[in-house]
């Protein structure tokens, strides 16, 4: 340190010891501002939260009800074979009566891709975990599906992933009363819709395993 240098240190501690009581003050008023900006912060982060959370809890239970509405059209489809005067099947059905396993958002058309097939049948919900807790070390045994990374929950998503695979399993479906009944302008787009679909769950059993 040379002189001028320790003139100034020294002119700082006058300053300083001078000011003592206005430096204290600042150093206060700026540790109350710091303070108040950790917790407005903290309250933010928090509503952001509440949303993300009840956000998540809506779109589980918006879910839970196309599931409940895909196995109640499966059972209704099932249930209510037409038949014409001659005994043939009735072709009342077009592409969109089957009961796709994926939601349709709105302003856009069903996705039957392998990340939409994955969130309709394997993503769990609340209710998924509460319905796993009801089942018995054999029912929970047969659904495991050698599942590599099991959670709470998903022996029903992997229970509503076998049961995805027997209804769109090519030779069952096209054997059934089910595509008996698609219309002939539609039958073509059907058939290459199961076919896609069965090929996206056939991965999604593949990656469950892996």
């Amino acid at each position: 340190m040379d002189d001028e240098e320790y003139a100034e240190y020294i002119r700082d501690g006058m300053w300083r010891r001078a000011h003592a009581a206005d430096i204290a003050a600042q150093e206060a008023a700026a540790e109350k501002a710091k303070k108040r900006k950790a917790e407005q912060d903290a309250a933010k982060a928090a509503r952001v939260q509440e949303r993300i959370e009840a956000a998540s809890k809506r779109q589980g239970v918006e879910l839970d009800e196309a599931r409940i509405r895909w196995e109640k059209a499966w059972s209704d489809l099932s249930s209510s074979i037409q038949k014409e005067p001659d005994g043939t099947l009735m072709q009342d059905l077009r592409y969109q009566d089957i009961p796709w396993p994926a939601t349709r958002e709105l302003g856009h058309s069903l996705d039957l891709g392998p990340d939409s097939l994955r969130r309709f049948l394997l993503e769990i919900t609340p209710a998924d975990r509460t319905q796993a807790k009801q089942l018995s070390d054999e029912q929970r045994s047969r659904a495991s599906m050698g599942d590599a990374e099991a959670t709470p929950g998903s022996e029903v998503a992997n229970a509503r992933l076998r049961t995805a695979l027997r209804r769109y399993h090519p030779d069952r479906f096209f054997s059934h009363n089910v595509f008996g009944r698609v219309a002939e302008v539609d039958k073509e787009r059907v058939r290459k819709a199961v076919e896609h679909v069965a090929q996206g769950l056939s991965e999604l059993v593949g990656q469950r395993r892996a």
